[in-house]
């Protein structure tokens, strides 16, 4: 987990679940460097076999999330596409995505033999095989103040040669008024 100079007490929370779980690790940025530059420290310090990205808003809809995520990449997947649901900020109830698939699992697509892959606009849809991105150079541009998922995803996706989609709903993705978006 990278943590990009936060001003709360999520370094401290961070700790606390490292200290329960041996495999995280707790990056702490002296300094913010924004998502881009965070996004490719973590990329460049990651040693498992998977990438998943989430931004600190958001959450996993339940514990086995990311289990549920990884087993869908049993194929060698270099990426696996969840569903999400939405919700506003202060309000607990959480509603589907408007932009899902058709919420029947695919496996082995590509971009020639399913386009509509281009229709994603957010990094953090996917899970990424880490080898993947190392062996293609796939990392953010940091010239991008906002919108840095959508070239990393295409440039992810153009190198792509497995890509899994599952209906699964993983994530909860929030909508708040100060959002960066």
């Amino acid at each position: 987990v990278i943590d990009d100079a936060s001003t709360d007490d999520s370094v401290a929370v961070l700790e606390r679940l490292a200290a329960q779980c041996p495999n995280l690790r707790v990056i702490k940025l002296d300094q913010n460097i924004g998502q881009a530059r965070a996004r490719n420290h973590g990329l460049d310090r990651a040693s498992g076999d998977y990438i998943a990205f989430l931004d600190s808003d958001d959450h996993y809809v339940a514990d086995d999330a990311l289990a549920r995520w990884h087993a869908a990449a049993a194929n060698g997947a270099d990426m696996v596409r969840a569903d999400y649901l939405r919700f506003k900020d202060g309000d607990a109830e959480l509603a589907p995505a408007t932009n899902s698939f058709d919420g029947v699992r695919k496996d082995g697509v590509d971009i020639e033999t399913y386009p509509e892959l281009v229709n994603n606009t957010s990094c953090w849809l996917f899970l990424y095989r880490r080898e993947f991105l190392d062996r293609h150079n796939v990392r953010f541009s940091e010239r991008l103040k906002q919108r840095e998922d959508r070239p990393f995803f295409l440039l992810a996706l153009l190198h792509a040669r497995v890509v899994n989609l599952i209906p699964d709903r993983l994530i909860a993705y929030r909508i708040r008024p100060d959002s960066t978006m």
